[in-house]
């Protein structure tokens, strides 16, 4: 039997070339020919020594051919399994990139359609109401208007809280010149 045949055999049993049972059926018949041959080519009349040295040689060569092809099996799987996991990371990558975006891009336009709703309604007391507000933004940092409210600037009128603090209704004056 052929190496090839001894291919389409192995293929017809369902064992393909990338099974690790392949790859020992495959250095076992190479041992097999390998013994073969020697005792085609003038083993006979060998002592029952010189059998049984041959049988070790060979015994030495499987056992070498196998470890040689194990290894490399495994190297091919490391590889294989290298390229998966550096994709399911990069997949993973991207994924959490993407989502990321997505996420904030979608927070942030929520905060904006949120803010522009309660400015519209805060400007349906008509355009004069709105020409105010925004002369009172432009004018005053509400941040730092609230940061006053405490202790005994915060008073409750009809369960709700109110605070007083200084609104500038015109716009900042000249700079001051503070030349000493």
């Amino acid at each position: 039997m052929t190496r090839d045949d001894f291919r389409q055999k192995c293929r017809a049993a369902g064992i393909g070339d990338d099974k690790p049972l392949f790859l020992v059926l495959e250095t076992l018949f190479d041992t097999a020919a390998a013994a073969k041959d020697a005792v085609q080519d003038g083993a006979r009349g060998l002592t029952r020594e010189g059998e049984a040295d041959l049988i070790k040689r060979i015994a030495r060569q499987a056992d070498a051919s196998m470890r040689d092809v194990a290894a490399k099996h495994r190297l091919r799987l490391e590889r294989k399994t290298s390229l998966i996991a550096g994709a399911v990371a990069a997949a993973c990558l991207l994924l959490g990139g993407g989502s990321g975006y997505w996420f904030g891009w979608s927070s942030g336009r929520q905060s904006v359609e949120t803010t522009e709703r309660q400015i519209a309604m805060a400007f349906q007391a008509g355009p004069d109401a709105a020409g105010i507000w925004l002369r009172l933004m432009r004018n005053n940092d509400p941040r730092k208007a609230l940061d006053h409210c405490s202790g005994s600037a915060v008073w409750s009128d009809n369960g709700r809280q109110a605070c007083s603090i200084a609104f500038w209704i015109d716009g900042p004056g000249a700079p001051e010149n503070s030349t000493r």
